[in-house]
């Protein structure tokens, strides 16, 4: 019985991955999923000239409140988020912003993602986190639409699978970016359920 149960309990990688799944970490992560709830820092530290700033994003089912430092100023849009993972490795995300009295932006992002392999300095165990590699961008309000493409990635990141399921996948997310004296740094996480 020991040995039946050993691979099953393998497949717990994330703090609050269920204790036993009789699905594939692959499996559980492909599908179709909508952002539930999450919270994304970003702040900008430039050491040339002295200055700092952040924004914040709280995400709820249909809805972003910012809040844009300094200035403590805060504004709430109507949004939406639809990510899918497929199992050949490609992956979308489409999202729909509407500003209060504006015109919505849609969103869609491709790429590629495959689970990131064991890494010490990082403290990540095999199959925790997810790589991320964004290829192209469009952005299109009204009838204007913005695109960005390139066989290289346009951004890679690394999303840890703190909790993994078949209806429910939480991602932490930490990005720091250091360019010419300026600092980017980009923290969050997300509740995704499946669609």
């Amino acid at each position: 019985m020991v040995l039946v149960l050993l691979p099953l309990t393998a497949c717990k990688k994330g703090d609050n991955d269920p204790f036993l799944s009789l699905r594939s970490r692959k499996n559980r992560v492909c599908g179709k999923w909508k952002l539930s709830k999450g919270k994304l820092m970003t702040s900008v530290t430039d050491n040339n000239v002295q200055t700092s700033s952040s924004r914040t994003a709280v995400y709820e089912e249909f809805q972003v409140t910012y809040t844009q430092m300094p200035g403590n100023t805060t504004w709430k849009n109507n949004r939406s988020e639809i990510l899918t993972f497929d199992e050949d490795g490609s992956f979308t995300q489409t999202i729909i912003e509407t500003p209060v009295g504006s015109l919505s932006t849609q969103t869609q992002v491709e790429g590629r993602w495959a689970f990131y392999g064991k890494n010490d300095k990082e403290e990540l165990k095999n199959r925790e986190a997810l790589s991320i590699s964004v290829t192209s961008n469009t952005q299109t309000t009204g009838s204007t639409s913005t695109y960005y493409t390139d066989k290289a990635p346009i951004t890679s990141s690394i999303w840890r699978l703190d909790e993994l399921r078949k209806d429910k996948m939480v991602v932490k997310y930490k990005n720091t970016v250091k360019d010419s004296g300026v600092f980017y740094v980009t923290e969050g996480d997300f509740t995704y359920v499946e669609n």
